[in-house]
Formats: structure tokens, C-alpha cells, sequence
């Protein structure tokens, strides 16, 4: 019996050290899903479903289906949100800069607070596109990706052939997007429609609805820890 309970505080002890650190490490909480939107946790190669209020860690990847999406929040007060649209694969990056590595898909990159040295960055296959406080879409499509800004201005930096990224960026204002071919220059920014304009902002404004849903909920649960798996499952007592 003594044994036993020897075993369990152990077990609490070990858990309490691996939440403390869950919350110190950087990391990106899933904030809602739509669908069954999978990840893939460290350096795993199985895809698990994805759970609201899930913390994802840099190299951790995402992938959604035609019929799933998720909301990502990257700081405290959950204002600095990517959607990873459908039909998507992303990798969680969480630099100093950089947050997202989106391969394939569509992103919805909404962001409220930064401090004034600072800037939130996308990258794709292609580009470099980041800014200080704004909303933007990033959607890639084989060897080119488009960028949208909604809200604010963007910088988009486009890569070269050796992996460099170019010295030159340009910007892009609110009501115009780019579209950056693999290893070419970004093309002139040209207007936006105005449906699209309104279709992106409703996007917003329901990406905000269901964060704010998701955080009343999470506020009524006491205690609640981190949803992280462990490697291997602890085995139950008998």
C-alpha cells in the first residue's frame, strides 16, 4: 500500500512538472475546430485529432480535410489568431517573428497586439509575409501563393533559388492582394473584389465569435490544464 501511494504522489509530481513547463515553453493553443482536423505532436509521424484548447509546439503539424478547419491563438488574451483553412497542411514554427509555415492550403491570419519592435510572419513555400497589427489571407496552390490584405498593410519578401530570402519586400495595402510564383518577384498588387472584401471580413468577425465562445466556456472549468499528449500512456494500477 505504502508503495503504492509512494507511486502515485511521484506520478502527481511528474504531472505538476510537466504542466509548469507546458506553460513556460512557447506554444500555440487550439482555440476551436470545425471538422476532425488532425496534428501530428513532435516527431511523431501518426496524425491525431485535434482538441480545443490543445497546446501545439514549434515542429508540430497540422492537416485539415475539405470539411475541417482550426483556430489558432498565439498569445494570452487569444487577439493574434490563424485560421488554417480547409484542405490545409501547416507546420507550427513559433520564432521570433514567424509563427506558421503553411505548405498547402489557406490561412486567415487576424492579429490585434504586438508590441512596437515586433512583427507576426507567415511563410509558404514561396514567401515571406508578416506584419504589425492587421488581417490577411495566405493561400498557397502548388508552386504559387496568393496574399489578400483586408485590414492594415503587409510586407511580402519573396524566396530565392538558393533559399535566401530576397532583400527587396514589397508592401501591400488593405484592399489589394499579390501573387508570388516560386523563386519570382511578387506581381504588382492589384485590387480586390469588394464580395471578397465582405466574405473575408465576416470570416473575421466569426473567428472572433468563436474564440470569445470558446473562452467563456473554458473560464467556467476549473483547474483546466493543458491538453498535451504524453508519449506513453502511464498504466493504470491494479
Amino acid at each position: 500500500m505504502k508503495i503504492r501511494l509512494v507511486i502515485l504522489s511521484a506520478i502527481s509530481c511528474l504531472s505538476l512538472c510537466l504542466y509548469s513547463f507546458a506553460q513556460e515553453k512557447p506554444h500555440a493553443e487550439v482555440l476551436y475546430i470545425s471538422g476532425a482536423p488532425k496534428v501530428c505532436l513532435d516527431d511523431d509521424t501518426e496524425y491525431i485529432n485535434a482538441e480545443e484548447g490543445m497546446y501545439l509546439e514549434a515542429g508540430d503539424k497540422i492537416k485539415t480535410d475539405r470539411d475541417s478547419s482550426m483556430g489558432l491563438g498565439f498569445n494570452e488574451d487569444e487577439s493574434n489568431i490563424i485560421e488554417v483553412g480547409n484542405n490545409s497542411n501547416a507546420v507550427v514554427v513559433l520564432g521570433k517573428s514567424e509563427k506558421l509555415e503553411l505548405l498547402e492550403g489557406r490561412a486567415f491570419v487576424t492579429i490585434s497586439e504586438l508590441t512596437s519592435d515586433s512583427s507576426f510572419e507567415v511563410r509558404t513555400p514561396t514567401v515571406i509575409t508578416g506584419a504589425r497589427g492587421t488581417y490577411w489571407v495566405v493561400m498557397v496552390v502548388k508552386d504559387s501563393t496568393d496574399v489578400e490584405t483586408i485590414e492594415g498593410d503587409i510586407y511580402v519578401a519573396s524566396f530565392l533559388e538558393d533559399g535566401r530570402l530576397a532583400d527587396e519586400e514589397i508592401i501591400v495595402f488593405a484592399g489589394y492582394q499579390t501573387t508570388v510564383k516560386r523563386f519570382h518577384r511578387p506581381l504588382p498588387p492589384r485590387k480586390i473584389p469588394l464580395r471578397t472584401i465582405k466574405r473575408r471580413k465576416s470570416l473575421k468577425d466569426q473567428m472572433i465569435r468563436r474564440t470569445q465562445a470558446t473562452r467563456s466556456i473554458r473560464r467556467r472549468v476549473i483547474n483546466r490544464r493543458p491538453i498535451r499528449r504524453l508519449r506513453a500512456p502511464i498504466r493504470r494500477f491494479r
